[in-house]
């Protein structure tokens, strides 16, 4: 069993209005109870195959909760409650004409999804599953040109097949409502998720298992969320690449390609030039025009950054031999002089992520040596203790330890962690 809980008169009518539109006649066979509360609101009982858990329909325009489902695990008042058990001090009481609730009228998973279809048509919030934001700290509905906006004007739940592909099975449509089942249902009656436009024409979908996988039970997802969920496990910078190279970018994303390639070089130095891609070895130059493209800045603000950091990479293994006796090692200093706004932190961040990672695990491997090191010292200094202790009790002068018989030199976790990357660094430090 489910109960629909609505949560005023004004929703429960145009909930009904819209049942009776795709369902005539369901809504007779129900069993409803008026609820107490100011303004009224109406309970259904659902008696059907595949009840589901706890969760939310529709919302209205600020978050709250106008249409829930009452399910496994949860709980509802009902007809015979005592008046106290309500705050308003009035009772639960059954509708006129609606069959009793001892009755348990069952209702086909069709109906059902009819039902539920119809509710979440009402739902008015965009809250943090529409503005999750993405990599570079963007929200993806600000810029049409992105890849995911571009990808979310193109398709639908219906045409892009990105729910297929990860083994959802398309059940059938109601309305403008398509039902989906999720991996590994086995034909089992219901339905798992429901897509479609929500009230303001956005397509979405809301899942109702907890067995989805990446898509969690009560969520809303837009296709692009949805896409990265399930093709980069949450990576909205990967989704975006992703969708880029698969073609899901506006025209000019393609006029901007030749005459970045072929943007003559001014005789003066000062002024502006393409970075010279051509320069650069394949990976590396693909890694910068794709990100470049998908961030919308200068291929020159990710170039830059990624070179010294392969070059930190390199470190003092090679040598670059100029002319007897001259060397350089592969040190680069490098920085980025641009406006306010013009995403360069973006880039920065994106050239750098690898190295970061690195440099967090070795501080990672240094404390766990640190503490590893003390320990051996408390050790060290507790055996020391005990041995002057039993100095003279017939132990020889032998120190009594469990184990660990000599100091541990500080020198073998050493004294700094491994060093990858530095910190803000002043003129000062970068001097000396």
């Amino acid at each position: 069993m489910e109960i629909v809980d609505i949560d005023d008169a004004t929703t429960w009518r145009r909930c009904r209005k819209l049942v009776e539109r795709e369902a005539p006649g369901l809504l007779d066979r129900v069993p409803q109870v008026t609820s107490p509360r100011d303004g009224g609101g109406r309970h259904l009982y659902i008696f059907s195959e595949s009840p589901g858990r706890c969760c939310a329909l529709a919302r209205n325009a600020t978050g709250e909760k106008i249409i829930e489902v009452k399910g496994q695990g949860g709980y509802c008042l009902a007809p015979g409650s005592h008046t106290k058990c309500h705050q308003s001090g009035r009772e639960y009481r059954l509708a006129n004409g609606s069959p009793a609730i001892e009755s348990k009228p069952q209702v086909t998973a069709d109906e059902r999804t009819i039902l539920f279809s119809c509710a979440i048509v009402l739902d008015e919030y965009v809250g943090d599953e529409d503005h999750d934001e993405d990599w570079n700290g963007e929200s993806p509905n600000q810029d049409p040109t992105r890849p995911g906006n571009v990808y979310m004007e193109r398709e639908t739940f219906a045409t892009a097949g990105l729910l297929e592909k990860h083994g959802w099975t398309k059940l059938g449509k109601h309305g403008d409502r398509i039902a989906w089942a999720r991996p590994d249902r086995e034909d089992k009656p219901g339905f798992s998720a429901l897509s479609g436009p929500d009230r303001h024409g956005r397509d979405r979908l809301v899942v109702f298992s907890s067995k989805g996988g990446r898509l969690k039970e009560g969520r809303s997802y837009n296709l692009f969320q949805c896409y990265t969920e399930l093709e980069c496990k949450g990576d909205y910078s990967r989704a975006a690449l992703r969708l880029t190279k698969e073609g899901y970018r506006t025209q000019g994303g393609d006029e901007d390609e030749e005459p970045l390639a072929a943007q003559p070089l001014p005789d003066y130095p000062l002024l502006w030039r393409a970075f010279p891609l051509e320069s650069l070895p394949v990976p590396a130059s693909d890694f910068v025009l794709e990100v470049s493209r998908s961030l919308g800045c200068d291929p020159a603000f990710i170039a830059v950054p990624m070179l010294a950091t392969l070059a930190g990479a390199v470190g003092n293994t090679r040598e670059l031999l100029l002319r007897d006796r001259w060397t350089e090692p592969a040190v680069i200093w490098a920085t980025i002089l641009a406006d306010s706004g013009s995403l360069k932190s973006p880039a920065l961040d994106f050239a750098t992520k690898h190295i970061r990672a690195i440099q967090s695990a070795a501080f990672k491997e240094y404390e766990q040596e640190k503490r590893t090191y003390l320990e051996d010292l408390k050790q060290y200094e507790d055996d020391l203790k005990q041995w002057r202790r039993s100095r003279g009790n017939g132990n020889g002068g032998r120190p009594v330890t469990s184990g660990k018989t000599d100091l541990p030199s500080f020198c073998s976790y050493g004294h700094r962690p491994s060093r990858k990357t530095t910190g803000q660094p002043s003129r000062r430090s970068i001097g000396h």
